[in-house]
C-alpha cells in the first residue's frame, strides 16, 4: 500500500551522502612562515636544503653575511604548482663582532595538497630551482 512512504527516510540519507561526497572539500590556502635560525660567524660554508615534509615543504638557507650580525626576511609566491621563494639578509642596528657570518633562515610553506611543485629560491648568494614532490 504505502510502501514508498517507508523509502522516504532511506532516500534522504542517501541523498545526504551524495551532497556530502559530491561538495568540494574547502581546503585551507597555502601559507608560509619565514625565520632565522642560526646567525653566527662562517666556518664553513652550507648547502641549501629544500624538502617536501608531509603536507609542507621546508627550506634551510644559508645566507652568507659580512657579519653575524643580521636576520632573514623575505617573501613566497604562488603561482599554481610554481613557489617561489625571495630571501634576504637584513642587518641589526649596533656593535658586531667583526668576522665573515653566516645568517640562516628558514621557511616552511603548510597547507599544500599532494602535488610536485616547482621551487624556485633565490638569497643574495645563490639562485636555485628544484622540483618537490609534496605527500
Amino acid at each position: 500500500m504505502n510502501w514508498y512512504k517507508a523509502l522516504i527516510p532511506f532516500v534522504i540519507v542517501v541523498a545526504v551522502v551524495v551532497m556530502i561526497e559530491l561538495l568540494p572539500v574547502q581546503k585551507s590556502a597555502p601559507s608560509f612562515t619565514i625565520e632565522t635560525i642560526s646567525s653566527t660567524c662562517m666556518s664553513e660554508e652550507h648547502e641549501l636544503d629544500i624538502r617536501g615534509e608531509g603536507n609542507s615543504i621546508v627550506i634551510t638557507a644559508p645566507i652568507q653575511t659580512p657579519n653575524p650580525c643580521y636576520s632573514v626576511a623575505g617573501d613566497v609566491k604562488f603561482s599554481g604548482r610554481d613557489i617561489e621563494v625571495d630571501l634576504s639578509a637584513i642587518s641589526k642596528q649596533g656593535v658586531c663582532i667583526q668576522c665573515i657570518g653566516e645568517v640562516t633562515g628558514k621557511v616552511v610553506i603548510q597547507n599544500l595538497t599532494k602535488e610536485i611543485y616547482a621551487v624556485s629560491v633565490k638569497t643574495p648568494n645563490k639562485a636555485t630551482k628544484t622540483i618537490v614532490m609534496v605527500k
